[in-house]
């Protein structure tokens, strides 16, 4: 198996691969650790902000990670850097750097940002952010953020600007295997991280065949056998102590890192946020070459409406292919765009 299997099992999952565009017609920012895609990546792209010109390309590694998901799946895209992180020692994503990412990011034309970070927001900072979060969206600027990870006694709240209602907040969520054998091909009837000894080919198209990454043992992955799938939500989600701020919609939370012939694995929202991003992206693109340029509360709202339940749990995952088709100009049964 390889993270190129993984990445075309996301592809699957949320329809992007059932929509024919690597995203030409688009503009995307992100709001990371990193000043510019990783060497092997080639896209075109500016930096545009860099709190951190000291530093390397990514000493962090975290944007590097995110930037490689989206630019996989939107690989002709315009994109812009945005560095509001510099290493684990200087912390997460300062509030005054956030907002020059995003004003930046405003008037550069970007129609996508991804922030997969945050800060837990106290109300003397969190206002005057409110009020230009929302001016950025009512201009044109769809953003999209991690809710955040639950860490005891560090991270028990969702984080903005994820929890702004004009930002659209994305928690993670986990494809289980419910198979009938085990490792060693004994009838036993589990779920989890359990796994058939059937591997599965990388080329595989099998729809079925997405949820094989989650064969893990000791942070090792390794493909399954075909199976079919439950999906619950990350036990990782921050869960908002008020029933506010609750995500918009949810995305695979694995990152596969490969070393050598195996495969291991990072887990968080953050990887989760840019699948949303690529998701969106796909639609998006395809809807502006047919002429129709929505905006982003459009986005926002019918990125939900046409999502799909979670097979076992609350929350819905995107499907970029029946947000195309609600977008698209000669479709006449578009959803509603009040709030449910």
């Amino acid at each position: 198996m390889s993270s190129e299997f993984i990445l075309k099992s996301y592809s699957r999952a949320l329809g992007i691969a059932d929509v024919d565009t690597t995203g030409t017609e688009l503009t995307i920012g992100i709001a990371d650790s990193c000043c510019s895609p990783p060497k092997n990546c080639e896209v075109e792209y500016e930096t545009k902000v860099d709190k951190f010109d000291h530093h390397g390309q990514d000493p962090y590694g975290h944007g590097t990670r995110v930037t490689r998901i989206i630019t996989k799946m939107l690989p002709d895209a315009d994109y812009q850097f945005y560095r509001i992180v510099g290493n684990r020692r200087e912390g997460a994503c300062q509030h005054p750097a956030l907002l020059q990412a995003m004003y930046t990011a405003w008037m550069s034309g970007v129609d996508i940002l991804n922030v997969s970070g945050g800060y837990e927001a106290t109300e003397n900072r969190e206002l005057p952010s409110e009020r230009e979060i929302t001016k950025f969206a009512d201009h044109g600027l769809t953003t999209v953020s991690a809710l955040g990870n639950y860490i005891k006694d560090v991270v028990t709240e969702p984080t903005f600007p994820a929890k702004h209602p004009d930002v659209i907040g994305v928690s993670g969520y986990e494809p289980y295997c419910n198979s009938d054998k085990d490792i060693n091909g004994r009838e036993k009837s589990h779920q989890g991280y359990t796994f058939g000894s059937k591997s599965v080919n990388n080329t595989s198209t099998s729809d079925n065949n997405y949820c094989g990454y989650r064969s893990c043992q000791d942070g090792v992955c390794t493909a399954s056998e075909e199976c079919s799938l439950t999906e619950t939500t990350w036990d990782g989600n921050v869960t908002p102590s008020d029933n506010s701020a609750s995500p918009d919609v949810y995305a695979p939370v694995r990152y596969p890192v490969e070393d050598g012939d195996r495969v291991t694995r990072k887990s968080g929202t953050s990887y989760s946020a840019p699948l949303i991003v690529a998701t969106i992206g796909a639609a998006l693109d395809d809807a502006k070459q047919a002429g129709r340029d929505p905006s982003p509360k459009e986005l926002q709202i019918q990125l939900k409406k046409t999502g799909t339940p979670l097979t076992a749990d609350d929350g819905y995952k995107p499907n970029a292919a029946n947000l195309l088709t609600a977008l698209k100009p000669d479709d006449l049964s578009v959803p509603s765009l009040e709030e449910e």
